[in-house]
């Protein structure tokens, strides 16, 4: 040490015996350092400092950090802006030691020098390698699920106490007219294309599931669309629960059946048509058999000219009718 940081350290040790044991019977890493001839050394440690490194004391003191952490990030510009901005600095940096890497909280604290003596530095290291490994699992578990849901044919999409969104599918998205860069998260049915009437439908029915407890299947409701089309849904709202068992939020599951609602309106249009014409036709007897030769359809003409009411008629034979 040079001789203002040992006069600067030894009156630290005289006023405050107590820091002094906490630095020296820490278990984190600790150093201070400070800046001299354009660039940061090392003018102490503590033992779990040298412990860590597995480099003696003697080889440390007065050595510039750069040169015995090797890190993927510089610490030189957390340095300057713990001095500069007179606070406490915090940050997530990874150290490779002995080759293998450590991710580590460091904490850098502006320490005021001794007058007539530049600032210091503490700087502080906590490991948190099983943490970001945790934190890593954590993230490509989340990002798999998202795979999953932006792959299943469906609009899905949860929302918390308040109907706000929480979370939703690629397909959902596609649905709402916002660009794929913009995220829903944070957003309600409110700022959604859909109009009044289906924004108050669709949220009294999030608050009656989540008050409930009750999920609500197969609710068939249309939506408006932002190209100005109009959609036929069958929603599916199912409570989810937070780790003590409260309801906190309601997934919604919507099968777009548009195309299908549309073949069955046609299909039903088409019928009633063909039932009007076929009903229509009062002077010719109009008949309708199965394969076994059955009545399904016989009109009002039929019941005239056979003498059989339509009631009489169904489900009989061809031969018990009209063939003698």
């Amino acid at each position: 040490m040079n001789g203002c940081v040992i006069e600067e350290y030894d009156s630290i040790v005289r006023s405050s015996p107590h820091l002094v044991g906490l630095w020296q019977g820490s278990t984190r890493p600790m150093c201070c350092v400070q800046w001299q001839q354009d660039r940061f050394v090392m003018v102490d440690v503590n033992p779990a400092m040298v412990q860590w490194l597995s480099v003696p004391v003697q080889q440390l003191i007065q050595r510039a950090v750069d040169d015995i952490l090797t890190v993927e990030t510089a610490l030189t510009p957390y340095f300057w802006e713990a001095l500069n901005g007179g606070q406490t600095v915090t940050c997530d940096v990874q150290i490779i030691l002995a080759e293998r890497p450590y991710w580590c909280a460091m904490e850098v604290i502006p320490v005021p020098g001794a007058e007539g003596a530049d600032p210091q530095l503490m700087v502080t290291f906590a490991d948190i390698s099983d943490y970001k490994q945790t934190e890593l699992q954590l993230t490509e578990s989340v990002q798999t699920l998202q795979q999953v849901i932006d792959h299943i044919p469906f609009s899905i999409v949860w929302k918390d106490r308040d109907s706000v969104f929480r979370g939703y599918n690629a397909q959902f998205l596609a649905n709402t007219g916002f660009d794929s860069s913009e995220t829903l998260v944070g957003k309600t049915d409110d700022d959604m294309p859909w109009s009044p009437e289906e924004t108050a439908h669709y949220q009294e029915c999030d608050r009656t599931v989540m008050a409930t407890n009750v999920p609500r299947l197969n609710i068939l409701e249309s939506q408006l669309r932002a190209d100005g089309s109009r959609a036929w849904l069958c929603t599916r709202k199912i409570p989810l629960h937070a780790a003590d068992g409260t309801v906190n939020s309601v997934l919604v599951v919507i099968e777009d059946i548009t195309e299908r609602r549309t073949t069955e309106l046609a299909l039903r249009q088409s019928e009633e048509r063909f039932r009007s014409l076929f009903e229509g036709v009062s002077c010719i007897g109009m008949q309708i058999y199965d394969r076994h030769r059955r009545v399904v359809a016989w009109n009002q003409a039929s019941e005239e000219i056979y003498g059989y009411t339509r009631e009489e008629a169904m489900g009989r034979q061809l031969e018990d009718l009209i063939i003698p």
